[in-house]
Order: C-alpha cells, then sequence, then structure tokens
C-alpha cells in the first residue's frame, strides 16, 4: 500500500504556482532563478521565487513551493533559516484575514531580516508544518480527494525592513495563488 501511495500519481498545484501575477495594483515583481542548491533541495518539487517590489514599500523576496513530487521539500521554514546561520530573535502569529502568518525576526553577523511563511489552500491560510503534514499525507492516501495540496509561502525581506505594514499584508493577498 504504500508503494501505490507513493507512487500514485497527484494532481499538483504548479498552475496555481503559474498563477501568481507578476504585476497587481499595489505591486510589480521578477521571477529570479533558484540557486543550485535550491533546486538541489528541493528535488521534484515546484517552486518559485520573485523579487516584488510594493508599491511605496521596500522589496522583498517572495517564494513558493508546491510539495506534491517532493514532500520533503516542505518543511517548517524555521530549519532553513537557522541551517543558512540566522538565529531567530522573535516569532509571533500574526492573523490575517486569510489565516495566520509566521512572522520571524532573524539577526546573522550583525544585520537584522524579516521572515514570513504560510501554508495556502483554497480554504486559507496556516502556519502549523504538522497540519500541513497531515493535509499533504491524507491527499495522498486519499489519492487526491482529500483536498487541493498546501504551498508553502515565505517572503523574506531584503534589508532591516519590516513585512508587517498594513501595505504590504495587502500584497500578499495579491500574490496567494487561490485567491
Amino acid at each position: 500500500m504504500t508503494l501505490i501511495v507513493e507512487f500514485a500519481p497527484q494532481r499538483d498545484a504548479v498552475q496555481q504556482l503559474l498563477s501568481i501575477p507578476s504585476n497587481g495594483p499595489l505591486f510589480k515583481s521578477q521571477e529570479t532563478p533558484l540557486t543550485d542548491q535550491e533546486r538541489e533541495l528541493l528535488g521534484e518539487a515546484s517552486a518559485i521565487k520573485k523579487i516584488v517590489l510594493p508599491r511605496g514599500g521596500a522589496p522583498f523576496l517572495f517564494s513558493a513551493i508546491d510539495g506534491t513530487r517532493n514532500r520533503h521539500a516542505v518543511h517548517d521554514p524555521r530549519y532553513c533559516f537557522v541551517g543558512a546561520g540566522w538565529r531567530i530573535v522573535s516569532e509571533q502569529t500574526l492573523p490575517s484575514t486569510n489565516g495566520d502568518m509566521q512572522a520571524l525576526t532573524l539577526e546573522r553577523d550583525g544585520e537584522q531580516r524579516y521572515a514570513l511563511y504560510w501554508f495556502s489552500t483554497p480554504d486559507g491560510w496556516f502556519v502549523s508544518p504538522m497540519k500541513y503534514w497531515t493535509k499533504a499525507t491524507w491527499r495522498r492516501l486519499s489519492f487526491g480527494a482529500g483536498g487541493d495540496e498546501p504551498i508553502l509561502i515565505v517572503v523574506q525581506s531584503l534589508a532591516d525592513q519590516p513585512l508587517s505594514d498594513e501595505r504590504t499584508r495587502k500584497v500578499f493577498e495579491g500574490l496567494d495563488p487561490w485567491r
């Protein structure tokens, strides 16, 4: 049964990744290539990465990952930040109209950065990696009848600029692949 579940074809969320707009009323963005290390870590998972330029706000890096073809590529983003040498100074869950986002303040070599992440589904946003794992596992066990694959969204500041102001949060809604 495990082999059947593991190798049975699953409908992926690539169309949702491709539907993420490059422009909106509050932003412009430009796709940026994944690094060799990112491609290696993602394996067969699908991902996009963009530099987003909000109108009247600081630019940020936006990444979205569909783990349908490699469920191990989608995990708690805090591991990647810590693995890249960042120290998590603080974290908090931020409510939004679509659900929750996890906000991180990071420090490395005297620099401070901010990051947000959430898992996105047609039903809304959530931050629990365990909930992602449960949803993704049920989806695989039910051969896709258990709903759509959650997409991991990670947003990172490019400078010491917080990402939690209301205008920037509206940009996230415009970038959400399910909205």
